[in-house]
């Protein structure tokens, strides 16, 4: 193996070479232009059962939401098609040309940006899930990030959950279309005191990344309280952490 070899980052991201684009995060509405750079491994989230995405991040963290709430789009603001997972890109020679999305830090395939209007190669990726080991460990990480983001406002949220009306559970439900059914959710609820025990000192703003990902804010206490029932029905169903 050669140095080449082993400093080899074959994925390149580059700006989009389609007209610029509106976003309210930046300075006048527009998306800027990043400085290009090229990365060794890519991550990506999603659930067993949903198609395949052409977005990738930069760090598993970042990828961690789209695996656990999903995209936001459609219907429902969180996805329960089956259990979340992290695809890591494979070791490769090639040099892939990606795209960045409207952060520094995800980045969509050729094929993507194409569809978009782009003009660039179609580069194919090839990916390997992540073991579900690494993936829990991950998982704890990001769970503790929610928790202490705002540890006043997490209490007010699972005290909600825990004292919240069962008979307005399909209301709830119906408010954000919810996946679940009204049995899971009570369950759940029945189980935020087991929840509650497993913080840990782990910190990272993830706001953010789990608002891009389902519009949804951990800084609201309605939103928290939908998040936090979402994933402790995800590690009932799944057995995640």
């Amino acid at each position: 193996m050669s140095w080449f070899d082993i400093i080899k980052t074959p994925y390149n991201i580059n700006n989009p070479n389609f007209p610029e684009r509106e976003s309210e995060y930046y300075p006048e509405g527009k998306v800027p232009k990043f400085d290009e750079q090229t990365q060794e491994v890519l991550f990506q989230g999603n659930q067993e059962g949903s198609s395949e995405s052409e977005y990738w991040s930069i760090h598993p963290i970042e990828a961690m939401p789209y695996a656990l709430f999903g995209n936001g789009q459609g219907n429902q603001l969180l996805k329960l098609t089956g259990k979340p997972f992290l695809n890591k890109t494979k070791e490769t020679e090639k040099d892939i040309d990606m795209y960045y999305d409207f952060n520094e830090s995800t980045a969509m395939s050729g094929k993507e940006h194409n569809r978009l209007g782009g003009k660039s190669k179609e580069a194919p990726i090839e990916y390997e899930k992540l073991p579900d080991a690494q993936f829990n460990k991950l998982y704890i990480n990001f769970k503790s990030a929610i928790l202490n983001s705002n540890r006043i406002t997490t209490a007010y949220a699972l005290n909600g959950l825990k004292d919240f009306d069962r008979g307005r559970i399909e209301e709830f439900r119906k408010q954000f279309s919810y996946a679940a059914t009204t049995e899971e959710m009570a369950s759940a609820m029945d189980n935020v005191e087991s929840f509650r025990g497993s913080q840990n000192s782990y910190e990272e703003d993830v706001n953010l990344i789990i608002g891009n990902s389902s519009g949804l804010s951990i800084g609201n206490q309605t939103h928290l309280m939908l998040l936090l029932l979402h994933l402790i029905i995800l590690e009932k169903r799944y057995n995640l952490g």
